[in-house]
């Protein structure tokens, strides 16, 4: 099934607690851009894209609006259906389709998606639509790992914690040199300390210019469903400088050792300087070998939580209407 060449959708991704909820706010609220609440739907679709068989587009529609997360962006299937009919049957169509009449629906110009663990679809999401343009957003692997520490649907490990974030950003920063030109990296330092100037670069690559709407607060936004936005509070509210280096003193000395002796290689690639806090390392970081051994263990994953999120999306599609 081929891919969509004429299609340029942006798409934030990364890792979670990472500010990905707080640039797709941003970014909403301009003029010419929206970004419809996190659809999930790359986690599946590439699979059954690979392994499906050529059917009737309707098929491709009909599925797509049935997946268990489209509904809450409120899609006119008519007009969904009335706009796929442009494009060939299979995934990139209905996605198309989809994303189009949501941006039609707000009289945006452009279009994104953001479900920040589509990291690991970035491979399927560009050989779908190959113009798109691709937001990668880093942050602090210390401060991330505390920050997932205790929160819903996450363990309380840091080590854990600190392994994944190490080979999310291994895989991050080895898409990020295959696919030069469509991969963009935003620090969310940077959109703190200084959103105007960031945002005016991020804008840059999506071809439009900055707006001073996308730093108000009362400028409303679609971007995060209203069941969410207890959750996601700190991405509507104002910029706090206080969340960069929280592990500092979220995390004591021998968890900070921990960390930094876990993410050191690629906390030192992204330009994070490391404090060499001295502490006792857990048995196992003791071995020889071991670290190595644990970063190659298992692929990427961000937890459970991410997993059960892609077989419920995968089971999802299996349920929703067939043509």
């Amino acid at each position: 099934m081929q891919g969509d060449p004429d299609f340029a959708p942006f798409l934030i991704v990364g890792f979670p607690r990472s500010g990905t909820t707080l640039l797709q706010v941003m970014l909403d609220r301009h003029s010419e851009l929206c970004l419809p609440p996190e659809t999930y739907l790359f986690h599946c679709l590439p699979r059954l894209w690979k392994h499906g068989r050529t059917r009737v587009r309707a098929h491709y529609v009909d599925r797509v609006l049935g997946f268990d997360f489209m509904p809450r962006l409120g899609l006119d299937a008519g007009d969904v259906r009335d706009r796929a009919e442009a494009f060939p049957a299979g995934w990139p169509g209905a996605m198309r389709a989809s994303l189009e009449s949501y941006a039609a629906a707000r009289g945006k110009r452009r279009v994104g998606e953001k479900t920040a663990t589509h990291l690991v679809e970035l491979p399927h999401v560009l050989a779908a639509f190959p113009q798109a343009t691709i937001l990668w957003l880093v942050r602090d692997g210390r401060d991330v790992a505390v920050a997932l520490r205790g929160r819903k649907a996450f363990h309380d490990d840091l080590a854990r914690h600190a392994l994944n974030w190490a080979r999310a950003i291994r895989m991050g920063l080895e898409l990020e040199r295959r696919y030069a030109a469509s991969v963009h990296r935003v620090r969310f330092e940077d959109l703190i300390r200084a959103p105007e100037a960031t945002l005016t670069r991020v804008d840059d690559a999506l071809g439009v210019g900055f707006e001073p709407a996308q730093l108000e607060l009362s400028r409303g936004t679609d971007a995060v469903p209203a069941k969410e936005r207890d959750l996601k509070s700190a991405a509507l509210g104002p910029l706090d400088p206080s969340k960069i280096g929280t592990h500092r003193t979220l995390a004591s000395p021998a968890e900070q050792a921990t960390m930094e002796a876990i993410m050191g290689p690629e906390l030192a690639a992204l330009g994070y300087p490391l404090a060499g806090t001295s502490g006792a390392l857990p048995a196992w970081l003791r071995v020889p070998g071991s670290l190595a051994l644990a970063k190659q263990w298992r692929p990427y994953e961000a937890g459970r939580w991410w997993l059960a999120r892609a077989r419920q999306g995968t089971a999802a599609l299996r349920r929703s209407p067939r043509a």
